[in-house]
């Protein structure tokens, strides 16, 4: 008596049987109204993937679970991305169908790198969002600037914090007013002023210059006003003990200058 051997199917075969029947599920789907089709496959879970620090994923998925009724093959998937966006902390998402009931939504976190006016954050690409609340990101810099002008300050600070890092200083804030005239502060604490001029290159003739003060008396600064066209002045802070003769040795070697202290808040104009 011979005995048959079935020949394995190939995967080819697994293939068209699997296609087939989601074909016949998806038929039977179009045949089906929705009221039909969302009582045979409701989506019943709603996943949130992501490193998430300060968005409240209860309340998150609270706020999309309207957007998915209709069933699973029914919902709106660009309807529930618009919903995501709606928070504030939301910087990328995308949402997709996990069979056979699950709707998931993976999403991305700003990264908040300073503090905009009074109430928003910006992300590394000088993109402004305003969270619930920013008290506890008192340690980020300060910016504030024109509505349109957040790429533009964030950058400037970073270009100023770059010419600053060898002297261990950066900047705490930074303005650009209205007449697009800029004001800084350190982390030490003292003001430069710049005005309309090129902070960078009016903060390479300060570094220049700072040198030959020495770090007590640089320590002492303070503001400096860069907006004299042949100089900048200097007010040093009211307990400072340097004596305003001192000062006289921040000059430029190239040209002469005069130099004048006056008491209390004690100002200092350095002409070059």
């Amino acid at each position: 008596m011979r005995r048959e051997t079935r020949k394995p199917r190939r995967p080819t075969t697994r293939l068209l049987m699997a296609g087939s029947a989601v074909a016949a599920l998806v038929t039977l789907a179009l045949r089906l109204d929705a009221a039909q089709l969302e009582a045979w496959m409701p989506v019943e879970f709603i996943r949130v993937e992501g490193d998430i620090w300060h968005l409240d994923a209860s309340e998150f998925r609270a706020a999309l679970g309207p957007h998915v009724a209709g069933g699973y093959f029914l919902v709106n998937l660009t309807e529930i991305e618009a919903a995501a966006r709606t928070f504030a902390w939301i910087d990328q998402v995308r949402v997709t169908r996990v069979w056979p009931d699950t709707i998931l939504v993976q999403i991305k976190e700003h990264q908040p790198v300073a503090r905009w006016g009074e109430d928003s954050l910006l992300n590394g690409r000088g993109e402004r969002f305003t969270p619930n609340q920013t008290a506890s990101f008192e340690r980020l810099p300060s910016l504030s600037g024109p509505v349109g002008q957040e790429k533009q300050v964030l950058n400037m600070m970073r270009a100023l914090n770059g010419k600053l890092q060898a002297r261990q200083l950066r900047v705490e804030s930074l303005r650009l007013s209205k007449r697009l005239a800029w004001v800084a502060q350190l982390d030490g604490g003292t003001e430069i002023v710049f005005g309309n001029q090129d902070p960078l290159a009016a903060m390479d003739r300060l570094l220049a210059l700072l040198p030959k003060l020495g770090e007590e008396r640089i320590a002492a600064i303070q503001k400096v006003d860069l907006r004299y066209p042949n100089g900048f002045s200097m007010i040093l802070k009211p307990e400072s003990q340097t004596p305003p003769q001192a000062l006289s040795s921040l000059r430029n070697p190239l040209s002469p200058d005069s130099t004048r202290a006056q008491t209390g808040p004690r100002l200092v104009k350095q002409f070059m």
